[in-house]
């Protein structure tokens, strides 16, 4: 996937907390923020979802199957259970919304997907500096596509896909300690681990998601 604009982000976020540094002796904004249990929030953001195609072992003759991406958003609810001063266990479930199409095939099927998205993270986090504190999160994830064809009779324009897929999550981000509330910019990856397509395609054995999101959560 093509996410060069994104790993600029990354590199943004990480030197936003290696300046923090040396600016340790600012007035530390909600400085029990960190402290509580259980802590809530919400996020919204963007994605962009791609397939990674896995061919047939008969099939090397085919040609490559081009994965058109357009760009998506989502939004959610976070829970967040506080183990330690470093680490938190976090739920997010949340609505995501995206569109793919296969450019080259001759129907140019499309997977519009509404996905509810259930992934359970675990968030480690460096030590806070003044107001800022750099964090890396992964999990397991649960995702229910509302637009599956798995039990309905094809279209030719669209690519059937399954209901139920599962896969995991990766991401770095940063929390930003404002005055009266966190605010946390982060990039994450999203890899399936299932195979979504539900009905036959025509030298391909398997798709699987693929994707990037850009968040921005507010606890």
């Amino acid at each position: 996937m093509r996410i060069s604009p994104l790993h600029l982000l990354c590199a943004l976020l990480f030197s936003g907390g290696i300046h923090a540094q040396f600016s340790d002796d600012r007035v530390k904004n909600i400085p029990t923020e960190d402290d509580k249990k259980l802590n809530w929030g919400y996020f919204l953001g963007l994605n962009r979802y791609g397939f990674a195609i896995e061919y047939e072992a008969t099939a090397a003759s085919i040609n490559q199957i081009v994965v058109a991406e357009q760009t998506g958003f989502q939004v959610g609810l976070i829970g967040e259970y506080r183990i330690n001063n470093f680490t938190d266990l976090r739920l997010e479930p949340g609505l995501v919304i995206s569109s793919r199409t296969l450019e080259n095939l001759s129907d140019l099927p499309k997977a519009k997907s509404t996905y509810i998205n259930l992934p359970l993270l675990l968030k480690v986090s460096a030590q806070r500096f003044a107001n800022v504190k750099p964090y890396v999160v992964a999990g397991p994830s649960v995702s229910i596509n509302l637009n599956s064809q798995e039990k309905t009779i094809p279209q030719v324009d669209v690519l059937p896909t399954k209901t139920l897929n599962y896969g995991y999550e990766l991401g770095v981000g940063v929390d930003l300690y404002m005055p009266y509330f966190k605010f946390s910019p982060s990039i994450r990856g999203v890899f399936g681990q299932s195979n979504e397509l539900a009905s036959s395609l025509p030298g391909v054995q398997g798709i699987y998601t693929r994707g990037v999101f850009l968040m921005l959560t507010f606890e």
